[in-house]
């Protein structure tokens, strides 16, 4: 019963376009995260985390469908909000069964959601950019959840990882540093009051200068620049997180369906 429940769930997650889907046991993951990023620390009975994502545009034609069958109804939902629903659908795939679990979204800071994507399988954090590549749709990637599940239901979970063979910045010529230019060196240490040594004002201690010690590069120029699964990227940075612009732009339609929404929507 339990390996058929999670197969389920895999296929409900497909047909919405999330089509990202891994399992990852919490245990092995702590052991190799900081205190601060544990699971267990903060969800002590968690043993298993299934991670939630979509790649490349299947989860926006999924959108754009539902868009376009509420569209007479004059409500149109956000990204966010289909995604939600997507998600809350998944997870009642399990609730059905009485299987305890708490559905977890990215905008949390415990854990580190890139670092579940890689426990999972989903690729590989770029150590020049900070972000996710999937060795098919390479940054072209978004996490929408993940559910933490009580014990460990559906056995031992096999590591799944592909970081060690996935490695593709390391043999890349690092397109994505021309738009976004290398963060500046750290300040040089200088004499604090007596004689104490310190820093003062150093920057951070990454690559990308529009990377953040809060998560990856923002900069769609960045995500658009690197030459992973770039066939699959929609438009230029249409599915990259943008600053916010005015929320007067329309829907565009294209193909007799309504195509997608504001690119200041997308994540």
């Amino acid at each position: 019963m339990p390996s058929s429940l999670l197969a389920d769930a895999k296929r409900h997650a497909a047909r919405v376009g999330l089509n990202l889907f891994g399992v990852v046991d919490a245990a092995r993951f702590d052991a190799c995260q900081p205190k601060d990023q544990r699971i267990t620390s903060r969800w002590p009975k968690v043993g298993t985390v299934i991670v939630l994502g979509s790649g490349g545009r299947e989860f926006w034609q999924r959108f754009a469908e539902a868009c376009a069958k509420r569209a007479v109804a004059g409500a149109l939902p956000l990204p966010q909000q289909f995604a939600g629903q997507c998600v809350r659908e998944i997870a009642a795939v399990f609730l059905t069964q009485s299987l305890p679990l708490e559905v977890l979204l990215p905008e949390g800071r415990c854990p580190s959601f890139a670092r579940l994507a890689e426990a999972a399988g989903f690729g590989t954090v770029s150590p020049v950019s900070g972000l996710l590549l999937h060795p098919e749709f390479g940054p072209w990637v978004s996490l929408r959840a993940a559910l933490l599940v009580e014990g460990r239901p559906f056995g031992d979970i096999e590591d799944v990882s592909i970081t060690d063979r996935f490695q593709p910045c390391c043999s890349c010529r690092q397109p994505c540093l021309q738009p976004c230019p290398p963060a500046p060196a750290a300040a040089p240490a200088t004499a604090l009051p007596n004689g104490a040594a310190g820093v003062v004002s150093a920057a951070p201690a990454v690559p990308c200068v529009a990377t953040t010690q809060a998560g990856p590069c923002a900069s769609s120029k960045c995500r658009c620049a690197c030459p992973v699964g770039s066939e699959h990227r929609d438009g230029v940075g249409s599915d990259a997180v943008a600053p916010a612009r005015p929320t007067s732009r329309l829907l565009r339609i294209s193909f007799g369906v309504l195509r997608f929404v504001p690119r200041f929507l997308r994540r």
